[in-house]
């Protein structure tokens, strides 16, 4: 199986909004004192947002040209220890250079493909900025 940059950030964008919708329930489990269900759900949370890292690495190689190994690439986005360990180096890589790793950080929020990666004219383009746009609109409402 293999996808194209739309699907990739089609797939981004929905494990983002899982992501969000986890972190919600487990602050509500953790604020009921419900500790060991708080921290499955940002378990969990921090997964999605672990495939959104190495969806976000098959994409740039593909803008870039490069061969994707969409076998091995699947096959990290089921396997729990390299979706963990991509997020461990992630935050390891944002505290050495001093960002912020708080929960209103949206970094990961607004990870989308550079445009200016995609060909003008092409449909990628163009739904990339109509999406980017909606994305946008949704953000501030």
């Amino acid at each position: 199986m293999s996808l194209n940059i739309n699907q990739i950030d089609e797939y981004m964008t929905a494990l983002v909004t899982n992501a969000r919708g986890l972190i919600r329930e487990s602050e509500l489990l953790f604020k009921k004192k419900s500790y060991a269900r708080s921290y499955t759900l940002s378990h969990i949370a921090r997964e999605e947002l672990a495939k959104c890292q190495i969806l976000y690495g098959a994409g740039r190689r593909m803008i870039a040209g490069m061969d994707v190994n969409w076998k091995q690439t699947m096959k990290r986005l089921r396997d729990h220890k390299s979706k963990l360990n991509h997020e461990t180096i992630s935050n390891a890589a944002l505290c050495f250079i001093g960002g912020d790793l708080s929960p209103k950080n949206r970094t990961m929020t607004l990870m989308r493909f550079p445009v200016n990666l995609l060909p003008r004219g092409s449909h990628y383009y163009e739904e990339t900025i109509h999406r980017r746009a909606n994305h946008q609109s949704d953000q501030t409402a």
